[in-house]
């Protein structure tokens, strides 16, 4: 997810930091630290109900674009509507983007998997 999202990144911001690196090092760094968060509340998610349920879609897709936009934000500097509106559709894109290219490999992968 981290590379798709950061190459979206880099296009939404290309005048703020130019080098892809420095959005893929942000998107791996945030992607991480908000894994973490998610692990460290798996206890929590369990007894309220399965992991595997659309309540925890809900609400894990929404926490991770808050989470991801403010470290954009911070890491970027990023003043005003507008490149606050600019990080929330590069999230958009990437995420949807990565929804697409995941599916894709997932059915080649099963297709794979019955013919071979």
């Amino acid at each position: 997810m981290a590379p798709i999202m950061a190459f979206f990144s880099m296009l939404f911001f290309k005048k703020k930091e130019p080098a892809y690196i420095k959005h893929y090092v942000m998107m791996v760094y945030s992607l991480t630290t908000f894994s973490l968060f998610a692990i460290a509340l798996l206890p929590i998610m369990v007894q309220v109900e399965t992991t595997e349920s659309f309540w925890t879609f809900l609400i894990g897709v929404p926490l991770m674009f808050a989470f991801l936009g403010w470290a954009m934000i911070d890491y970027l500097k990023l003043k005003g509507f507008s490149e606050y509106l600019q990080a929330g559709l590069a999230l958009l894109f990437g995420y949807i983007l990565y929804s697409i290219v995941s599916g894709i490999l997932l059915y080649i992968g099963a297709y794979l998997k019955l013919v071979l």
